[in-house]
């Protein structure tokens, strides 16, 4: 988005720069103020034993969970970076300000839908919320790799707002679901691991793929793995329902 604004000539880089720094100067401000972390409380066990013990979690996690967090891995191959969605609007607009007005419609569109897609989540579960998520995702890819007009390329990204909603309300929900209570949090964080691990080699995936092939090739990449994301869901087959996490 920094770079669209530069080449715009709109709106100056050192004023898109000094404004990203102020949460920073903000934070500043707070520890000069006095904001101090809690002390870590002290734990009887070393560092090798929790580690250890770290590892033998992640072994007990059943076997739904462990499913899902690959079929989530899977998924992050192909979930890349906004910035490529947003480049390849930038394409169609010629222009920050048309761009810019994409960029605001997706962030309101995705708030609007968030309540409604945990509610609907609450009621219909989780499960077929996370397959809307991969066919919505699925859809927008697709839309962006055969848009040939702003309008096109804008609906595309419309949709992409939406599997954001969508997404960002059920899949944590569905993995705390699935999971015994007292595993929850190894699980989430396992979880984390894994798409954090995944996200940079998926992105730089899409960028050899937009240089060496086509803008379109990374898209028609993201809509395979979303159509595999959405078949290998069907192997998550919890055994039991643990209760639904507060």
């Amino acid at each position: 988005m920094v770079l669209l604004l530069e080449r715009g000539g709109t709106v100056p880089f050192q004023t898109v720069v000094l404004s990203a720094s102020i949460p920073a100067i903000a934070s500043v401000v707070l520890l000069a103020g006095g904001y101090r972390d809690p002390k870590p409380v002290a734990r009887a066990e070393g560092a090798e034993a929790s580690r250890f013990r770290f590892i033998a979690s992640l072994r007990a996690l059943p076997r739904p969970v462990r499913v899902f967090i690959g079929v989530t891995a899977l998924f992050t191959v192909g979930n890349f970076t906004i910035g490529l969605f947003i480049l390849r609007l930038s394409v169609f607009a010629g222009s920050v300000t048309l761009t810019l007005a994409a960029y605001a419609l997706f962030n309101v569109l995705a708030a609007l839908l968030s309540t409604p897609a945990g509610v609907l989540a609450d009621r219909h579960g989780r499960r077929a919320l996370v397959r809307v998520s991969f066919a919505l995702f699925g859809a927008a890819a697709l839309a962006f790799a055969l848009a040939n007009s702003y309008l096109a390329a804008l609906g595309a990204f419309l949709i992409y707002g939406a599997f954001t909603a969508v997404w960002e309300s059920c899949y944590r929900a569905y993995l705390s679901e699935i999971c015994p209570k007292d595993l929850r949090a190894t699980a989430l964080g396992a979880h984390g691991t894994v798409i954090g691990l995944l996200a940079l080699p998926g992105s730089l995936l899409a960028g050899l793929l937009w240089d060496a092939v086509s803008p379109a090739a990374p898209f028609l990449f993201a809509s395979v793995i979303a159509v595999a994301s959405l078949i290998a869901i069907t192997f998550v087959r919890p055994q039991s329902a643990p209760p639904v996490a507060n």
